[in-house]
């Protein structure tokens, strides 16, 4: 039972990390607007201002999350 802990302790902390390191670039604002990938919601997709503003701030919270998560 623990080594199965210890292994979803493992597989929560790599997601983590991944997610993270996806968000990177949205953090940055150097992802151009897509249907792929970023936050997109209607709004975001009026013009490249708001999806900087969209994607940045959404990746700021979700990385604040998984940090969160992280402890």
């Amino acid at each position: 039972m623990e080594s199965t802990n210890s292994i979803l302790g493992l597989l929560n902390v790599l997601f983590s990390v991944v997610c993270i390191f996806f968000n990177v670039p949205l953090l940055r604002g150097t992802v151009k607007r897509n249907n792929m990938y970023g936050y997109n919601f209607k709004n975001a997709k009026k013009s490249d201002e708001n999806w900087k503003k969209v994607n940045m701030y959404g990746s700021k919270v979700f990385t604040i999350w998984e940090i969160y998560l992280l402890d």
